[in-house]
């Protein structure tokens, strides 16, 4: 694993934006999505080898289980 497992509560909105985001552009401009997620220390490959791409659900689901934890 490359990148955190703990988010601020603002890093944490930052994250869900940037996947909401991620699935309506095209592909040219979604390198420069993920590498703000990288700046974050998110790193979607961490969690999802998947070729449909990681959502906010599943980003969801992952802090909801602790796999993701909010930073305190």
């Amino acid at each position: 694993m490359s990148g955190r497992h703990e988010f601020t509560d603002h890093e944490i909105d930052e994250i869900r934006g940037a996947l909401r985001e991620l699935r309506r552009v095209d592909s040219s401009r979604q390198k420069t999505i993920r590498d703000r997620l990288r700046r974050i220390g998110f790193y979607i490959t961490d969690y999802s080898h998947d070729a449909d791409g990681f959502t906010v659900s599943d980003f969801d689901e992952m802090l909801s289980r602790g796999t993701i934890r909010r930073q305190n």
